[in-house]
């Protein structure tokens, strides 16, 4: 039993996806949502665009993920994400959403 507690605990994390720490370069805003790119961050759910990441402000700890994004990259620390799916973009492709994110030295 405390094993099919642990695995149900833990699946929502096998659907997510890491892109990796890195420096960013450009932070865009559209429609109230914010891209975040650099060609160095991994793709982890294969969405139609690399090299961006999507926090969208309807979700569950959007300011905190915003502000964390605004810190690293006024100090160049790295930060990472950790993607969950893939959402439409302006530009007719698909972005990797943003789940959650973490700084890193």
């Amino acid at each position: 039993m405390r094993k099919v507690v642990f695995l149900m605990l833990l699946l929502p994390f096998y659907a997510l996806g890491n892109t990796g720490t890195f420096q960013i370069k450009h932070i865009q805003v559209e429609h109230g949502h914010i891209y975040i790119f650099n060609s160095e961050m991994k793709n982890p759910k294969n969405c139609g665009r690399s090299g961006v990441i999507k926090l969208d402000k309807q979700s569950a700890g959007f300011k905190e993920m915003y502000s964390m994004a605004l810190t690293a990259y006024t100090t160049g620390e790295k930060i990472g994400f950790w993607s969950n799916k893939c959402t439409s973009s302006p530009w007719g492709q698909t972005v990797n959403t943003a789940y959650a994110s973490y700084l890193s030295k």
